[in-house]
């Protein structure tokens, strides 16, 4: 006797179908790069233009979208983070660094002054042996609460998800190793960690670390996506000799885990998948 036919083949069916467009990969003024060749918007004006309001641009054209995104991840560089919004204000936690005080009468000096600051940025972070500059982590840890705060701001569950983030901008003589970082959580755990510039050590087992231990710390989340594989670069995410040339072990992999497929999120649609899971806040 034959199995009498499902009305619908649907019904045993349990799997996410709803598609959500967003962008992981978006430059605000707190990036050094956009912030010194002419971006002064903010990350405030960046979650609103995403959700589908009305801003006016920094070269005064107003701008909307045709159709609101679903989640955004802003991802300002970690190294010197927010220093020309800081420059621009003349933030007191900036002065009081030596030399954040000497790029500030530098930038206010001439019109091409912010141009000159960023010359001696780039310079450094191209350094072989190159390290941040400004030592105070006050100066970060400024504009860094201050950008989560106004992602919390912006964060409407169900609506549109604001996802906290940065980018880590390794590039060893010149190759291109950027991850984009977001969290999965709010700034009460954000708040914790301030963003791994690549000074330290541009091997990416060195993000990954630094990913295990704020999730140990904080028992929250995080996800590194690889935001580019440009044939520009000497070196990408998947040619790095010298920079992952250990012997392969359990505990790289299981690290390499929290790292997915360059491109897979930058402008993307997500449904069905895990990647879909990553892009939820959780609500505590």
């Amino acid at each position: 006797m034959s199995k009498k036919a499902v009305y619908s083949p649907f019904v045993d069916q349990h799997y996410p179908t709803r598609v959500l467009w967003g962008d992981t990969h978006l430059h605000t003024a707190n990036s050094f790069d956009a912030g010194f060749v002419g971006g002064k918007l903010g990350p405030e004006a960046a979650y609103r233009f995403a959700r589908g309001e009305e801003v006016t641009s920094a070269t005064g054209v107003r701008a909307k979208l045709v159709r609101p995104l679903d989640f955004l991840v802003i991802s300002d560089h970690a190294d010197y983070f927010g220093l020309s919004t800081m420059l621009r204000a003349g933030d007191p936690a900036l002065l009081a660094d030596p030399v954040g005080k000497r790029w500030y009468e530098m930038f206010n000096a001439s019109k091409d002054g912010g141009y000159k600051v960023f010359l001696e940025v780039v310079h450094g972070t191209a350094a072989e042996n190159s390290k941040e500059l400004i030592q105070n982590p006050a100066v970060k840890r400024t504009v860094w609460e201050r950008a989560n705060a106004i992602a919390e701001k912006y964060n409407e569950p169900g609506r549109f998800t604001a996802l906290i983030g940065f980018e880590w901008s390794s590039t060893p003589k010149g190759g291109n190793l950027h991850r984009v970082v977001m969290f999965r959580d709010g700034a009460e755990r954000a708040n914790q960690v301030l963003p791994l510039a690549f000074y330290e050590n541009p091997n990416p087992q060195n993000l990954w670390k630094w990913m295990e231990r704020y999730e140990a710390k904080t028992g929250g989340q995080v996800l590194a996506a690889a935001h580019t594989r440009s044939g520009r670069t000497r070196r990408t995410v998947h040619d790095k000799p010298g920079l992952a040339s250990q012997a392969v072990t359990e505990k790289p992999i299981t690290m390499r885990m929290t790292d997915v497929l360059p491109g897979s999120l930058d402008h993307c649609s997500t449904a069905g998948c895990s990647l879909a899971n990553a892009l939820t806040r959780r609500s505590a």
